[in-house]
Order: structure tokens, then sequence, then C-alpha cells
């Protein structure tokens, strides 16, 4: 009997697909994407469900349209009757865990069924999760770290694959390209044109 492949789901929050290279865009924005594209299959064609976090990712997760789950701006939460992809997994065998550090893709908005563990990088407590975030950015900003929890993320991530052999299922969020853009050099510059006046020039955020 064959090994049941490991599954690993990997959403970059707010990254257009035609500012990827691997889809043709003209810089070198996601060399690492486009190794891994090159390796299997690019499909040239997808369509979300919705045009922002949660009720895009309760159709990833369980199939279905907003329509039908329900999660919207009406309605802030994934309701537990809707079956979803870690639990079909989790019954068959799989060690699942989440990995986000997006507020609305966690166990508070109704994500967490099928999943062993769910890595928030947050506390029950309201204020001791505030405190932590705000002592983590101060950290960041001190080591010139630009991240929205990505490096967190892929520390959790690593461990978990680590300890245990079974055939996993993953699903992981980034939110960096959701952050204020000021980048290091020499990507502070990539996309300025060279006739582009300084004084044009502004740093903008695009969620």
């Amino acid at each position: 009997m064959s090994t049941p492949a490991n599954l690993l789901v990997v959403v970059l929050g707010g990254v257009r697909a035609d500012h990827t290279s691997c889809y043709g865009y003209g810089k070198p924005t996601t060399p690492f994407v486009d190794e891994l594209a090159q390796q299997g299959v690019r499909f040239p064609n997808m369509m979300s469900t919705a045009p922002w976090t949660l009720p895009a990712h309760a159709s990833l997760l369980t199939g279905q349209f907003p329509s039908t789950h329900g999660a919207t701006h009406e309605h802030h939460f994934l309701a537990p009757t809707h079956p979803t992809l870690p639990e079909y997994l989790q019954a068959r065998g799989y060690r699942t865990a989440a990995f986000s550090a997006s507020e609305w893709v966690s166990p508070e908005t109704g994500f967490g069924s099928g999943f062993d563990a769910f890595f928030t990088q947050r506390y029950n407590s309201r204020l001791a999760s505030r405190a932590v975030t705000y002592g983590r950015r101060a950290g960041d900003r001190l080591l010139r770290r630009k991240d929205s929890g990505a490096r967190r993320t892929n520390q959790a991530l690593l461990e978990w694959l680590g300890a245990d052999q079974r055939p996993f299922f993953a699903f992981v969020h980034y939110q960096e390209a959701c952050l204020p853009v000021g980048p290091p050099s020499p990507f502070e510059d990539m996309f300025v044109r060279p006739d582009s006046p300084e004084s044009n020039v502004s740093v903008v955020a695009e969620a």
C-alpha cells in the first residue's frame, strides 16, 4: 500500500498573480515561486470566490461559494456545520496544522475545525496578545526585520514538520504583501522608472 502524499497549501495574501514573474511580470519578484512553478503545474486561469480574506479562505477550505458557507461581511464566522478539507484529511489519518498571522483566518473565525494545531502567534488574553505583538514589532524594528510574522511562521512550520513522520496537511498563510511598503535596498526602487523625478516618487501601501 502506497504512503499518502503530504499536502501543503500556501497562501500569499494580497499578492497579485500578474505581479509575479512566473505569470509574466517583467521583474523578478518571485524567484522561489518561479522555481516551484517550473517543477510542477502552473494553472494560467484561477478565480477566487471573493475579493477579501474571510470568505475566500472559507471557500478554499470547504469548496463552497460564500452564498452557501455564509462567512461574509454580514457574518464574520465559518459555521462548524460546513465540512472542511482538514476535517476530511484528519479523519483519514493525516496530522494537520495551520499557520496564520491573519485575524481573519483563525480559530476565532471558525477555521480551527479539523486542525490538530493552529499557530496564530496570539494569546488568549487580549492584553497579553497586544503586549507580545508590540514587543515583537519593536524587536523587528531594532533588528531591521520587515515581516508580518513570516519568520516566526516558518520556524513553527519547520518544527511541526520535523516532530512527526506521518503524512501531513499544512495550511500556511502569509500576509507580508499587505504591509506598508518600505522595502530595503535594492528593492525600494525596483518599480521606479529611470526617468521618474525623485520628487514624484512616493511609497504607498496596497491591501
